[in-house]
């Protein structure tokens, strides 16, 4: 079994992330659905994050286009 700790320190994952894959393999351990439960609550945090961040960066962009412009 793939120790979670390991894993989530070798592919560098953030918090999310390393929930999400922590919970996966939980769930192949112990064979609970409420560790993908979990781990999907995560997966959407994480997603949700990054759709904010992006937003940002493209919010940034248009300012920066409009000082341009004027």
């Amino acid at each position: 079994m793939t120790d979670p700790n390991k894993a989530i320190s070798d592919w560098s994952l953030d918090y999310n992330l390393g929930c999400a894959v922590m919970h996966i393999l939980n769930s192949q351990h112990k064979g609970r659905n409420s560790d993908l439960r979990k781990a999907i609550e995560y997966l959407e945090a994480e997603i949700k994050f990054n759709e904010e961040k992006e937003l940002e960066r493209f919010k940034s962009f248009a300012d920066k286009l409009c000082e341009s412009a004027t």
